[in-house]
């Protein structure tokens, strides 16, 4: 039985935008300019219907203060290393969230559905702690619809020494939920993806 999920009460939007942008040549990928917009913009648009919605960083809070929302940086949990990967970002997310629900995405992502955050949520039945998009190339394991009562597994799992966000999921049997196509993940990683897809 579906549950049906108030957007402007119990739900969050956290972009994840923490990383070390290796193939960017060390710059912030949400900050990099795509056809005019800094990447981070085509998400936020995406999460619009939001009330809430947070910016995940670890390095550039002087940019990402310019687009008016609350920024965090990630946790550390005791016996985790410091950038431990994305796990540790979407842990840092349901951790400062204020609703029971948070929707995550990656920060270079300008492709995304339009009712990305619609559909997730449609996904969530009785006992669903976690939903994970799926589009026609794979898992997409940074799109996720996560309850905050997974925040004491997830930290469990990093300090286990778990990384795998796909494992991750699997152990909490995230449903997956289905976009048809295979361009509405794409990750702009580096300068030849953004030239790519220009």
């Amino acid at each position: 039985m579906s549950v049906k999920i108030d957007f402007s009460q119990q739900i969050s939007g956290v972009i994840l935008a923490g990383g070390l942008a290796t193939r960017m040549q060390g710059q912030d990928k949400g900050l990099v300019l795509f056809r005019g917009k800094a990447l981070i913009e085509y998400v936020l648009a995406i999460f619009s219907p939001l009330n809430s919605v947070l910016i995940n960083q670890n390095r550039s809070a002087q940019e990402y203060a310019r687009f008016n929302k609350p920024l965090i940086r990630d946790v550390q949990p005791q016996g985790v290393e410091e950038f431990a990967g994305p796990l540790q970002g979407i842990l840092s997310g349901l951790m400062a969230a204020k609703t029971p629900w948070v929707i995550f995405s990656a920060c270079d992502t300008p492709f995304l559905p339009q009712d990305y955050v619609q559909q997730m949520c449609a996904a969530v039945q009785e006992n669903t702690l976690a939903c994970v998009a799926r589009d026609d190339s794979g898992l997409q394991p940074l799109h996720v619809l996560l309850h905050v009562d997974l925040i004491t597994p997830l930290t469990a799992f990093l300090q286990g020494g778990g990384r795998k966000t796909q494992q991750f999921l699997r152990d909490v049997h995230a449903r997956e939920v289905i976009f048809p196509g295979q361009d509405f993940f794409i990750n702009l990683n580096s300068a030849q993806d953004m030239q790519q897809h220009s």
